[in-house]
């Protein structure tokens, strides 16, 4: 979804540099965004070993990516991409819809108070996902 339905990169990163930043490291942002995608527990371990830490603890990978989870959380605004909605109007009643995730553990929850936005004359609600990927 990430990348693809969804613009929540920026919020990753984010979400990243802070948690690091909470155990006093500071890793470069541009690395986040080259290894999208990548699993929490080896982006940590990456992100260390190119700052100089080849062997950490289990216990600072966890917390580090388990901080970033909950930053993550607090911050992300996510909306579709630009384009999204109108390709599935489109393909609405055409073919068949479904996400496929490369993501473990996801976790869709509609926000009780959907946003509406006015469009060709009716209302659409826009879901905000939300979800937690397991390691």
């Amino acid at each position: 979804m990430d990348g693809v339905l969804i613009d929540s990169m920026k919020y990753h990163v984010e979400a990243w540099i802070k948690a690091f930043a909470r155990f006093g490291y500071h890793p470069d942002e541009l690395e986040f965004y080259l290894n999208e995608g990548v699993k929490h527990p080896i982006t940590v371990r990456q992100r260390l070993k190119n700052l100089g830490v080849d062997n950490p603890d289990e216990e600072t990978v966890i917390k580090i990516y388990t901080f970033k989870r909950e930053i993550f959380d607090q911050i992300a605004d996510v909306k579709p991409n630009e384009g999204v909605l109108d390709l599935l109007d489109i393909l609405k009643g055409k073919v068949k819809l479904g996400v496929v995730t490369a993501a473990k553990g996801i976790y869709a929850e509609k926000d009780k108070h959907l946003e509406q936005e006015k469009r060709q004359g009716r209302q659409r609600a826009l879901v905000r996902i939300r979800w937690r990927a397991s390691c």
